[in-house]
């Protein structure tokens, strides 16, 4: 999964996070999200020249994948993190609504996107982020490369395929 992402050319921020909601989500979310804030703007090292003395504030967008609110509700608390330390983000919304308004479109530049992407089921996608499989499979090679990526995946291991969509998603993106 991990060569999926890169495929696409995204830039992994941090490695993904496997929370259990089985034993303790806050083992795993508590560190998470201000290890996600200090990553949210790229650093001029991290950039290429031109992004680097772009004018334009770096984009920073939030989107989930929940069937239960966890997820979302991370989202928010990551939000209210980054708002914290003044980084705007343009956006927190479901993936799908992220895919259908072409948010991570190349034309619309540069873009920090932090993913929380709970499974359900027999490691499926929630329903608000079903069209990540169909988005993904339509990505030519580096369609991703201005997207610099970090996923925060949720599920129980108590079943079989713990934290799949989370895994999935982050192989749409970087590999």
């Amino acid at each position: 999964l991990r060569a999926a992402f890169v495929e696409h050319g995204a830039q992994e921020l941090m490695p993904i996070a496997l929370a259990d909601d089985a034993t303790s989500l806050e083992k795993v979310v508590d560190p998470w999200l201000p290890q996600a804030a200090d990553l949210a703007i790229p650093r001029a090292a991290e950039t290429s020249t031109s992004v680097a003395e772009s004018s334009a504030p770096p984009r920073v967008v939030i989107a989930f994948g929940s069937q239960t609110g966890n997820a979302e509700s991370i989202a928010g608390m990551l939000t209210e993190q980054l708002e914290e330390r003044h980084i705007t983000v343009e956006r927190t919304a479901s993936l799908n609504t992220v895919i259908d308004d072409g948010v991570l479109d190349k034309d619309k530049g540069p873009v920090t996107v932090f993913a929380v992407c709970s499974t359900c089921g027999d490691g499926d996608f929630p329903d608000n982020a079903g069209k990540v499989k169909r988005w993904a499979k339509k990505l030519n090679p580096d369609a991703l490369a201005h997207v610099r990526v970090a996923v925060l995946a949720l599920g129980s291991t108590d079943y079989s395929n713990f934290c799949m969509a989370g895994q999935r998603l982050r192989a749409a993106f970087v590999e």
